[in-house]
């Protein structure tokens, strides 16, 4: 049996939202899941699951796809 998934809270859409404002500022910078876990006062675990949760994918894929699309930018 699958898990029954939860709704995503409100605090977890915020932590997911923290996240992707940090990434997008600090695009240029090297970024690992330690530092964004840090920055919002979170462990590094609590930080995949909930921006997973949130987002539809994980954390590192979100940074390559936007590191990716910053490159074609340019």
């Amino acid at each position: 049996y699958r898990k029954a998934q939860r709704p995503t809270l409100p605090s977890e859409h915020l932590y997911a939202q923290q996240a992707k404002a940090y990434i997008h500022k600090n695009i240029h910078a090297p970024i690992t899941q330690a530092a964004i876990a840090e920055h919002l006062g979170i462990t590094p675990e609590y930080l995949c699951t909930v921006f997973k949760k949130a987002e539809g994918l994980t954390l590192i894929k979100y940074c390559n796809q936007l590191k990716l699309q910053k490159i074609e930018e340019l």
